[in-house]
């Protein structure tokens, strides 16, 4: 607890100001309760509650947000949010300023209470809503009645079952591990059957990272000497591929060994970039020549052969086969076009058609849902684009950075998107309304 309580609040940049972290063992007297206090907790008296709060970005810019409707008994003192005090009004609400609130981030509330937390506060928008603040909080009794020093702690522990948000919140963007926790060159989320997500270049260049669902990460390989991962696609519960871009293969991982073999190598490769999958395992490979802005597409057949499909296009980037089986979709950064392919019972790729060109910004991964929308990242923009069969833009959604490199489907349900994010070098998450295609298979 002492470490939980003394980790800098990343998201909303507060510090622990060093003058109460030195004081008489504050820092080291904080315990959970749930709110409202019942049974033996009911006991608590006048002290320090503090909880996480996730707010999204429309409450901060639409209408007015309140901490609202705390009975008499609970007798709320002081309410504070990221470090801001509140102002209360006479109807026993705390206004709380736009300038204070975190858009689709962590936002730490701390009150004081005279009484106890009998009834569970709420944070209000006029516009959209209640957020009920219903369950687990830190507690700790002050032993300064005068209030002269109020604890700012730091975010305290990244699980979810301590961060109150809206109930399955649909495309509300979240972070799922700190900043830094990851290289620049983060990239290729996949998930597992127990939710966990493997991505490149964790905590250093040529490793792959696993990152539990509750954002806790550690280097899960180390690839051979001379070999960079990039794009990872699940096989079955055992084993996945990545795309090893300077080292000209596509790599195999065991999970149960965690050992590292070559499936497909052919030096003709430019750089595999990203890969997708059928479901008999047959693999096709992007393969941008960055420098020329050209690309080329490679089939990796199960026993690891490999057959260039195509070698007149762009700088073929984000790749993903449609939830049928029947139609590759290729899009290429720097030119800004989405084409998709018609798989010919050989594999082999006919019918090149533009679903989809932008005017600006350039892409990287992609995946489908099980209805064929497809997911795109959209590298600049600090998006992601999701887009009908036909091409047509359904919605975009902001990932908390300017330079998305990738995502996947994952979570118990298959409706968690996971975003390896450049800017901040971190993972980032949001839900959906249906499951991903990798998922379902």
């Amino acid at each position: 607890q002492h470490l939980l309580l003394n980790t800098i609040h990343w998201s909303a940049g507060l510090e622990i100001p060093m003058d109460w972290q030195a004081s008489s063992g504050v820092q080291n007297h904080w315990e959970i309760v749930d709110v409202p206090l019942q049974g033996k907790s009911a006991d608590n008296g006048a002290g320090w509650y503090r909880c996480v709060v996730h707010l999204p970005q429309s409450w901060k810019e639409d209408g007015t947000l309140t901490l609202g409707q705390l009975d008499q008994e609970s007798g709320i003192r002081k309410a504070f949010l990221n470090g801001t005090p509140l102002k209360s009004t006479t109807e026993k609400v705390w206004t709380i300023p736009k300038d204070a609130v975190v858009g689709d981030d962590f936002n730490l509330l701390v009150v004081q209470s005279q009484q106890g937390l009998r009834s569970a506060p709420s944070v209000d928008s006029s516009t959209a809503g209640k957020l009920l603040l219903a369950g687990r909080w830190q507690y700790h009794r002050s032993i300064d009645q005068d209030l002269s020093q109020i604890p700012l702690p730091a975010k305290f522990g990244g699980g979810a079952d301590i961060v109150f948000s809206l109930a399955d919140s649909l495309y509300v963007p979240r972070p799922l591990t700190r900043p830094g926790e990851f290289t620049p060159g983060i990239e290729g989320p996949a998930c597992d059957v127990d939710g966990n997500v493997y991505a490149v270049n964790f905590a250093e260049q040529g490793t792959i990272g696993r990152v539990s669902p509750q954002g806790a990460g550690e280097v899960f390989v180390t690839l051979p000497e001379g070999s960079t991962g990039n794009g990872i696609r699940f096989l079955d519960r055992e084993t996945f591929y990545v795309a090893d871009y300077t080292g000209h293969n596509i790599l195999k991982v065991n999970l149960d060994s965690r050992k590292v073999t070559v499936h497909a190598h052919n030096s003709a490769m430019n750089q595999p970039n990203d890969i997708a999958i059928m479901d008999d395992g047959t693999l096709f490979a992007s393969d941008p020549n960055w420098p020329e802005s050209t690309g080329q597409l490679w089939r990796i057949d199960p026993d690891g052969t490999t057959t260039l499909l195509a070698k007149d296009l762009g700088t073929a980037n984000g790749i993903e086969v449609s939830p049928d089986g029947q139609t590759l979709y290729v899009n290429e950064s720097a030119q800004r076009n989405i084409w998709a392919f018609t798989i010919t019972p050989e594999k082999s790729l006919t019918s090149k058609r533009l679903l989809k060109k932008f005017d600006d910004f350039g892409f990287d991964g992609m995946r489908c849902d099980v209805d064929g929308n497809l997911y795109v990242t959209r590298y600049g923009k600090g998006t992601v684009v999701k887009l009908s069969p036909e091409g047509k833009i359904l919605r975009e959604i902001p990932v908390l950075g300017s330079r998305p490199s990738n995502l996947c489907f994952g979570g118990p349900d298959g409706r968690t998107i996971y975003v390896t994010e450049v800017e901040s070098q971190r993972l980032v998450q949001f839900r959906v309304d249906r499951p991903g295609r990798a998922f379902v298979k």
